[in-house]
């Protein structure tokens, strides 16, 4: 457990130096994610690689998972009359993006689904 938790720590502090090196406006956490799904997915062992060392540390973050949201939550509820005053705005980009997602998700699957006929 603790050598999967020190991974995922090397790949969010080399997020944050490659971040404050080339002043990317992205979170260093963020790009310590990337860098990380890079690695899995050409790393060098593959799969093994993957369960053997993230595996326990990953089932132990993802019980704490829904304490993240508790924050956001009260967020949301103390600032709900600002919410409330600019609610059709935020129901148009809710609508709009969710319509974008599907579009975008069904002509990916089309895509796919007609390179897979003729392979």
């Amino acid at each position: 457990m603790i050598g999967s938790l020190v991974v995922l720590v090397v790949f969010q502090i080399a997020g944050g130096v490659l971040v404050a090196v080339t002043h990317l406006p992205l979170p260093g956490p963020v790009v310590g994610l990337v860098l990380l799904a890079l690695a899995l997915v050409i790393g060098p062992k593959g799969r093994q690689w993957r369960r053997e060392r993230l595996q326990p540390s990953a089932d132990g973050l993802l019980v704490l998972l829904p304490l993240l949201f508790v924050p956001a939550g009260v967020g949301v509820i103390a600032y709900l009359p600002v919410l409330w005053a600019h609610i059709g705005a935020l129901a148009a980009a809710l609508l709009i993006s969710a319509a974008a997602t599907l579009l975008v998700t069904a002509l990916l699957l089309n895509s796919l689904l007609r390179r897979r006929a003729r392979a």
